[in-house]
């Protein structure tokens, strides 16, 4: 039976004084190129983080994401779009009001119909031409638990319809949100009045001026209809038992008018008795001081309501009281209101923050502004994290050691070709070429032919010189001597 031989590679110097110092030095620096390129492609793993902002999450970047670790950089943090159904409740960034999301639809192309969605897929989107197209206050009073009539006789819920959308795909989706307000609600008995989430007077200002508004005008408008019904006269003879207004916006666009808003109104008399007006403009409804006269003041609650819902929407666009000074400087003349709302506070139910006017207030507080919104949400996503210390440093081991094995093979093939093709004894062992130089030397010493005095002497056709290289070559002669 044929049995394979072993064999192993016989080996010699390489002939150049610099090549070990060349190998050594490139080497630690193909080591250490290597290393930046395997941390740069192994060194992270994925991590879960919760960020309420995606956008700038995603755009954090290392040094690992530069250019040229553009084919190397296999990890980059990724966040999930929310998913929010109808019938969610949710703040914007500015944490002042709650909302509700009551529809979603999107317009398609040309004439196919309007898509209405269960859902809406969001990212952190601006809110966009936010608008609000009704204000309805409710005001109530035997209705309304004993606690709430403890502090004040009648009360008044404010609800508001606003629209947006947001750019989502190739068309943007549109939705539609409610909100409310009522500043003494049914919880009263906490001690809690209906506030924003949160309050900065110096970088969100005009909202905090929002709250303050709310509040004086709400207290202002219950005060003026526990007046109309105990001191006016009903022509209907019975006082009034519940009322519903409703504002729609109108063309005009200044707020100071009356006429900003068309009112249409619903009354339940004691008695039962239902009255009913669609619509109605509100300077002849003032004017007229038609029963009961409540119409300036619902109609100044109702405009800070549409105010207060378009700054914490960020919509800067249109008439706005809580970005105009002189306007807020108007309305935050609180001892001018038509029924002084501070006949209705008590040491436990005060208006506020605000307790002066904008002018007296403004140098300690900050600008007024209003600027872009999201819906405040919590995203998922995933980031890169450094890997453990020693998990990273086997990683980056092994994976040099496999690149300096391949980089010194390479070397090796490189410098062994580049020598046999200048060589031709590239391939000798150091024995075989030592014993080679030896037998050519004698050779060529027998090889030498004596003169007629029996001297030793060198043909002169023969009389060349050799190289030590060559003498590996040389052709013995000692046959041919005389």
């Amino acid at each position: 039976m044929y049995i394979p031989q072993f064999s192993y590679g016989l080996s010699r110097p390489y002939p150049y004084k610099w090549f070990p110092w060349a190998v050594l030095l490139g080497g630690l620096v193909a080591v250490a190129l290597f290393s930046v390129l395997n941390f740069a492609a192994n060194g992270y793993d994925l991590g879960a983080q919760s960020t309420t902002d995606p956008n700038g999450t995603e755009a954090q970047t290392s040094w690992t994401a530069a250019p040229i670790f553009a084919l190397l950089h296999r990890v980059g943090p990724s966040c999930q779009p929310q998913d929010i159904p109808v019938n969610t409740e949710f703040y914007t960034s500015k944490l002042s009001r709650p909302y509700t999301l009551t529809n979603i639809w999107r317009r398609t192309a040309g004439d196919a119909p309007v898509a209405v969605l269960p859902s809406l897929a969001y990212k952190n989107n601006t809110l966009e031409n936010c608008s609000v197209g009704l204000v309805q206050v409710d005001l109530e009073s035997t209705q309304r638990t004993a606690m709430q009539q403890g502090y004040t006789e009648w009360g008044a819920k404010a609800t508001a319809l606003a629209t947006c959308s947001v750019a989502n795909g190739a068309e943007p989706t549109s939705f539609n949100l409610t909100t409310s307000y009522e500043f003494v609600g049914p919880l009263i008995g906490t001690g809690q009045t209906d506030s924003f989430l949160q309050l900065d007077n110096q970088s969100r200002a005009s909202l905090w001026w929002g709250q303050s508004l709310l509040s004086w005008y709400w207290l202002n408008l219950v005060s003026a209809t526990a007046y109309a019904n105990n001191a006016e006269q009903s022509p209907y003879n019975y006082p009034l038992s519940q009322a519903t207004l409703t504002f729609q916006s109108t063309n005009i666009s200044d707020l100071n008018s009356l006429d900003f808003f068309h009112v249409g109104w619903h009354f339940l008399l004691s008695d039962g008795t239902f009255i009913l007006t669609n619509s109605y403009n509100l300077s002849t409804a003032a004017a007229s001081s038609t029963w009961p006269n409540i119409w300036t003041p619902a109609a100044a609650f109702a405009k800070v309501f549409y105010s207060v819902i378009l700054a914490d929407l960020g919509e800067a666009h249109g008439g706005n009281i809580l970005d105009d000074p002189a306007l807020l400087q108007s309305y935050t003349d609180f001892h001018n209101l038509t029924n002084n709302a501070s006949a209705v506070e008590t040491p436990w139910l005060q208006a506020g923050p605000a307790r002066a006017s904008y002018d007296e207030l403004a140098p300690s507080l900050g600008p007024l502004a209003i600027t872009p919104s999201t819906i405040y949400a919590q995203y998922f996503c995933q980031v890169p994290v450094v890997k453990a210390g020693g998990t990273l440093f086997v990683t980056i081991l092994v994976a040099d050691l496999v690149f300096v094995q391949a980089l010194w093979h390479i070397l090796h093939w490189a410098t062994t070709a580049w020598l046999e093709r200048h060589d031709k004894q590239a391939n000798y062992c150091p024995g075989c070429l030592e014993t080679d130089m030896k037998e050519a030397s004698g050779d060529m010493v027998a090889a030498r032919l004596l003169d007629k005095n029996g001297d030793a002497r060198w043909p002169r056709e023969k009389a060349v010189r050799y190289s030590e290289e060559e003498l590996g070559h040389a052709v013995p002669s000692s046959e041919g001597a005389i």
